[in-house]
Protein backbone atom coordinates (compact mmCIF):
# COMPACT_ATOMS: atom_id res chain seq x y z
CA UNK A 1 0.00 0.00 0.00
CA UNK A 2 1.26 3.43 -0.73
CA UNK A 3 2.47 5.61 1.98
CA UNK A 4 0.95 8.97 0.17
CA UNK A 5 -2.83 6.10 0.72
CA UNK A 6 -2.39 5.83 4.28
CA UNK A 7 -1.17 9.58 5.12
CA UNK A 8 -4.45 10.92 3.08
CA UNK A 9 -6.10 8.53 5.51
CA UNK A 10 -4.45 9.83 8.53
CA UNK A 11 -5.12 13.50 7.41
CA UNK A 12 -8.60 12.69 6.57
CA UNK A 13 -9.04 10.84 10.00
CA UNK A 14 -7.40 14.10 12.10
CA UNK A 15 -9.60 16.52 9.86
CA UNK A 16 -12.30 14.74 11.77
CA UNK A 17 -11.33 15.74 15.23
CA UNK A 18 -11.32 19.18 14.44
CA UNK A 19 -14.66 20.42 16.04
CA UNK A 20 -13.01 18.85 19.45
CA UNK A 21 -9.87 20.30 19.10
CA UNK A 22 -11.96 24.29 18.77
CA UNK A 23 -14.05 22.54 21.66
CA UNK A 24 -10.63 22.07 23.72
CA UNK A 25 -9.05 26.08 22.78
CA UNK A 26 -12.50 27.75 23.23
CA UNK A 27 -12.59 25.85 27.18
CA UNK A 28 -8.10 26.39 27.83
CA UNK A 29 -9.52 30.19 26.56
CA UNK A 30 -12.06 30.67 28.68
CA UNK A 31 -9.85 30.42 31.66
CA UNK A 32 -8.09 33.32 33.57
CA UNK A 33 -4.56 31.55 34.37
CA UNK A 34 -2.46 30.19 31.14
CA UNK A 35 0.58 29.09 30.39
CA UNK A 36 2.28 29.46 26.92
CA UNK A 37 5.77 28.32 25.53
CA UNK A 38 7.08 27.87 22.29
CA UNK A 39 9.51 24.95 21.08
CA UNK A 40 11.50 24.14 18.00
CA UNK A 41 10.63 21.49 15.43
CA UNK A 42 12.29 20.44 12.38
CA UNK A 43 10.07 21.27 9.07
CA UNK A 44 11.06 20.66 5.03
CA UNK A 45 11.60 23.69 3.21
CA UNK A 46 9.55 24.02 0.33
CA UNK A 47 12.39 26.44 -1.06
CA UNK A 48 15.53 24.31 -0.87
CA UNK A 49 14.53 20.23 -1.48
CA UNK A 50 15.91 17.84 0.79
CA UNK A 51 16.69 20.88 3.64
CA UNK A 52 14.50 21.35 6.41
CA UNK A 53 14.19 24.39 8.18
CA UNK A 54 13.20 25.54 12.18
CA UNK A 55 9.94 25.59 12.59
CA UNK A 56 7.96 26.70 15.86
CA UNK A 57 4.99 25.47 17.83
CA UNK A 58 2.91 26.69 20.73
CA UNK A 59 1.81 24.86 23.32
CA UNK A 60 -0.99 27.20 25.60
CA UNK A 61 -2.01 24.97 29.02
CA UNK A 62 -4.22 25.71 31.79
CA UNK A 63 -2.87 24.34 34.98
CA UNK A 64 -6.49 24.35 36.52
CA UNK A 65 -8.40 22.64 34.14
CA UNK A 66 -5.25 20.60 33.61
CA UNK A 67 -5.93 21.19 29.45
CA UNK A 68 -4.03 22.05 27.12
CA UNK A 69 -3.74 22.75 23.27
CA UNK A 70 -1.13 22.95 20.12
CA UNK A 71 -0.56 25.62 18.20
CA UNK A 72 1.40 25.96 14.72
CA UNK A 73 0.89 28.48 12.34
CA UNK A 74 3.52 28.43 9.47
CA UNK A 75 6.53 27.24 11.84
CA UNK A 76 6.58 31.56 12.97
CA UNK A 77 7.62 32.25 16.56
CA UNK A 78 6.76 35.93 15.41
CA UNK A 79 4.84 38.12 17.99
CA UNK A 80 1.88 38.21 15.69
CA UNK A 81 1.25 34.88 16.04
CA UNK A 82 0.64 34.94 20.14
CA UNK A 83 -1.07 38.42 19.24
CA UNK A 84 -3.41 36.66 17.36
CA UNK A 85 -3.45 33.32 19.79
CA UNK A 86 -4.41 35.02 22.78
CA UNK A 87 -6.25 38.30 20.91
CA UNK A 88 -9.45 37.69 23.14
CA UNK A 89 -7.96 36.47 26.59
CA UNK A 90 -8.28 38.49 29.79
CA UNK A 91 -6.61 36.91 32.97
CA UNK A 92 -3.03 35.72 33.81
CA UNK A 93 -0.52 34.76 31.15
CA UNK A 94 2.46 32.93 32.63
CA UNK A 95 5.88 32.60 30.10
CA UNK A 96 9.57 33.20 29.76
CA UNK A 97 11.06 35.89 29.18
CA UNK A 98 10.79 35.72 25.58
CA UNK A 99 10.25 39.05 24.03
CA UNK A 100 7.09 38.60 22.08
CA UNK A 101 5.24 38.33 25.46
CA UNK A 102 6.30 41.77 26.29
CA UNK A 103 3.43 43.30 24.70
CA UNK A 104 0.81 41.84 27.56
CA UNK A 105 2.78 44.15 30.11
CA UNK A 106 0.62 46.90 28.93
CA UNK A 107 -2.62 44.86 28.12
CA UNK A 108 -5.70 45.65 29.75
CA UNK A 109 -6.78 42.88 31.72
CA UNK A 110 -3.93 41.13 31.84
CA UNK A 111 -1.52 40.17 34.08
CA UNK A 112 2.19 38.91 32.67
CA UNK A 113 3.94 36.72 35.39
CA UNK A 114 7.48 35.14 34.41
CA UNK A 115 9.33 31.62 35.24
CA UNK A 116 11.64 31.20 38.04
CA UNK A 117 12.73 27.77 35.86
CA UNK A 118 14.12 29.64 33.39
CA UNK A 119 15.95 32.05 35.85
CA UNK A 120 17.35 29.27 37.56
CA UNK A 121 19.03 27.30 34.48
CA UNK A 122 20.86 30.50 33.70
CA UNK A 123 22.34 30.99 37.03
CA UNK A 124 22.92 26.85 36.91
CA UNK A 125 24.80 27.64 33.60
CA UNK A 126 27.17 30.52 35.41
CA UNK A 127 28.49 27.96 38.13
CA UNK A 128 31.79 27.57 35.66
CA UNK A 129 32.01 31.52 35.32
CA UNK A 130 31.01 33.22 38.92
CA UNK A 131 30.44 30.13 41.54
CA UNK A 132 30.59 32.51 44.32
CA UNK A 133 27.87 34.48 42.92
CA UNK A 134 25.64 32.02 41.14
CA UNK A 135 25.83 29.94 44.01
CA UNK A 136 24.16 32.23 46.16
CA UNK A 137 21.44 33.30 43.80
CA UNK A 138 20.48 29.33 42.97
CA UNK A 139 20.41 29.28 47.24
CA UNK A 140 17.79 32.09 47.26
CA UNK A 141 15.90 30.78 44.41
CA UNK A 142 15.56 27.43 45.98
CA UNK A 143 14.13 28.55 48.91
CA UNK A 144 11.85 29.78 46.83
CA UNK A 145 11.09 26.33 45.63
CA UNK A 146 11.50 24.60 49.26
CA UNK A 147 8.38 27.15 50.34
CA UNK A 148 6.41 25.92 47.44
CA UNK A 149 6.65 22.04 47.82
CA UNK A 150 6.30 22.57 51.77
CA UNK A 151 2.96 24.46 50.70
CA UNK A 152 1.87 21.55 48.27
CA UNK A 153 3.06 18.43 50.79
CA UNK A 154 0.62 20.62 52.94
CA UNK A 155 -2.49 21.07 50.96
CA UNK A 156 -2.42 24.31 51.87
CA UNK A 157 -5.34 26.29 50.31
CA UNK A 158 -5.41 29.26 48.08
CA UNK A 159 -6.00 31.54 50.51
CA UNK A 160 -3.19 30.06 53.27
CA UNK A 161 -0.55 30.10 49.93
CA UNK A 162 -0.73 33.59 49.40
CA UNK A 163 -0.10 34.60 53.25
CA UNK A 164 2.52 32.03 53.85
CA UNK A 165 3.78 33.61 50.28
CA UNK A 166 3.23 36.94 51.62
CA UNK A 167 5.48 36.55 55.02
CA UNK A 168 8.16 34.18 53.47
CA UNK A 169 8.73 34.43 49.77
CA UNK A 170 7.98 38.41 50.05
CA UNK A 171 11.20 38.92 52.02
CA UNK A 172 13.46 36.75 49.84
CA UNK A 173 12.47 38.27 46.72
CA UNK A 174 13.42 41.90 47.86
CA UNK A 175 16.39 40.67 49.06
CA UNK A 176 17.41 39.32 45.94
CA UNK A 177 16.42 42.20 43.71
CA UNK A 178 19.03 44.23 46.05
CA UNK A 179 21.49 41.78 45.91
CA UNK A 180 21.14 41.80 42.08
CA UNK A 181 21.26 45.75 41.78
CA UNK A 182 24.61 45.53 43.83
CA UNK A 183 26.37 42.74 42.16
CA UNK A 184 25.49 43.67 38.64
CA UNK A 185 27.88 46.72 38.36
CA UNK A 186 30.55 44.25 39.14
CA UNK A 187 30.38 41.50 36.75
CA UNK A 188 30.74 41.53 32.97
CA UNK A 189 27.68 42.09 31.11
CA UNK A 190 28.58 39.54 28.68
CA UNK A 191 29.79 36.66 30.89
CA UNK A 192 27.43 33.79 32.56
CA UNK A 193 26.80 35.60 35.47
CA UNK A 194 26.04 38.65 34.07
CA UNK A 195 23.75 37.52 31.45
CA UNK A 196 21.66 35.43 33.95
CA UNK A 197 21.40 38.30 36.59
CA UNK A 198 20.49 40.93 33.42
CA UNK A 199 17.80 38.25 32.37
CA UNK A 200 16.55 38.06 35.87
CA UNK A 201 16.50 41.48 36.83
CA UNK A 202 15.17 42.76 33.29
CA UNK A 203 12.25 40.96 34.10
CA UNK A 204 11.70 40.98 37.95
CA UNK A 205 8.54 42.18 38.06
CA UNK A 206 7.13 39.35 36.00
CA UNK A 207 9.07 37.06 38.62
CA UNK A 208 7.43 37.71 42.00
CA UNK A 209 3.70 38.57 40.43
CA UNK A 210 3.42 35.37 41.22
CA UNK A 211 3.15 35.37 44.92
CA UNK A 212 -0.02 37.77 44.67
CA UNK A 213 -2.44 34.41 43.75
CA UNK A 214 -2.45 31.39 45.47
CA UNK A 215 -3.58 29.16 42.46
CA UNK A 216 -0.43 30.64 40.22
CA UNK A 217 3.01 28.30 39.78
CA UNK A 218 6.26 29.42 40.77
CA UNK A 219 7.45 28.76 37.30
CA UNK A 220 5.89 27.39 33.45
CA UNK A 221 7.02 23.81 34.20
CA UNK A 222 3.55 22.18 33.55
CA UNK A 223 3.45 24.13 30.34
CA UNK A 224 7.72 22.90 29.26
CA UNK A 225 6.87 19.21 30.17
CA UNK A 226 3.59 19.42 27.62
CA UNK A 227 5.84 19.95 24.83
CA UNK A 228 8.18 16.93 25.51
CA UNK A 229 6.24 14.79 23.14
CA UNK A 230 7.06 16.76 20.30
CA UNK A 231 11.02 16.30 21.53
CA UNK A 232 10.25 12.56 21.38
CA UNK A 233 9.10 13.31 17.86
CA UNK A 234 11.69 15.09 17.03
CA UNK A 235 14.01 11.65 17.33
CA UNK A 236 11.19 9.65 15.77
CA UNK A 237 9.97 11.11 12.50
CA UNK A 238 12.73 13.90 12.41
CA UNK A 239 10.63 16.49 10.41
CA UNK A 240 7.68 17.12 9.25
CA UNK A 241 5.63 18.73 6.04
CA UNK A 242 3.99 22.06 6.05
CA UNK A 243 0.12 21.39 6.75
CA UNK A 244 0.77 18.31 8.02
CA UNK A 245 2.12 19.43 10.84
CA UNK A 246 -0.72 21.88 11.76
CA UNK A 247 -3.14 18.58 11.74
CA UNK A 248 -0.85 16.24 14.15
CA UNK A 249 -0.06 19.04 16.47
CA UNK A 250 -4.18 19.25 16.71
CA UNK A 251 -4.29 15.70 17.46
CA UNK A 252 -1.02 15.49 19.88
CA UNK A 253 -3.21 17.85 22.09
CA UNK A 254 -6.25 15.79 22.07
CA UNK A 255 -3.91 12.93 23.07
CA UNK A 256 -2.21 15.19 25.69
CA UNK A 257 -6.06 16.08 27.01
CA UNK A 258 -6.60 12.24 27.57
CA UNK A 259 -3.72 11.51 29.21
CA UNK A 260 -2.73 11.30 32.82
CA UNK A 261 0.68 11.51 33.67
CA UNK A 262 0.78 10.53 37.10
CA UNK A 263 -0.64 7.22 36.21
CA UNK A 264 0.52 6.93 32.83
CA UNK A 265 -2.73 5.84 31.53
CA UNK A 266 -5.77 7.64 29.08
CA UNK A 267 -8.36 8.81 30.17
CA UNK A 268 -11.40 8.02 27.89
CA UNK A 269 -13.92 9.87 29.07
CA UNK A 270 -12.95 13.23 28.28
CA UNK A 271 -15.54 16.06 28.66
Amino acid sequence: MAASTVNDWCVSAINLLEPLYQTLRAQVLACDYVQVDESTIPVLDKDKPGATKKGYFWVVRSPEKQQLFFHYDKGSRAQHVVVELLKDFKGAIQSDGYGAYGIYEKKQDVLLFGCWAHARRKFEQALKDDPPRAEYALQQIGKLYQLERQMTEENLSKEQIEELRKKEAYPILKDFEKWMDMNYPHVLPKSLIGKAISYAYGIYQRLVRYVVDGRYRIDNNLAENAVRPMALGRKNYLFLVGYVQNLRYKSVGLVNRCFKPDTGSFNTQVG
